[in-house]
């Protein structure tokens, strides 16, 4: 029995959105509430992301990397051959041949 009230229910409210102003007014009304819910938490979000982000850059103690990484001697023209490899076990190698 109840659940025959509950699709008596669903079946109106569908009979109902069918016309044409009950759509616009469904139109109109997701609209307000995009403009009035949603788009001021997106607002929020991105304004703590970027005071987080303007925080975290003007950090004072924050970690910063000081040393160089080492250049690769095979792409500086230093060593030839396969990567990986170092030159001495390239080099004796071909000195056995």
């Amino acid at each position: 029995m109840a659940s025959s009230r509950v699709w008596e229910v669903l079946s109106e409210s569908v009979r109902r959105l069918k016309r044409r102003e009950n759509i616009a007014a469904w139109g109109v009304a997701g609209t307000a509430a995009y403009f009035l819910w949603v788009r001021p938490e997106q607002k929020k979000e991105e304004a703590r992301k970027a005071a987080e982000a303007l925080r975290r850059e003007n950090d004072r103690h924050r970690y910063i990397e000081k040393s160089k990484p080492k250049a690769d001697p095979q792409a500086t023209g230093l060593t030839y051959g396969k990567k990986g490899e170092d030159a001495a076990s390239s080099l004796g190698s071909k000195g056995s041949d």
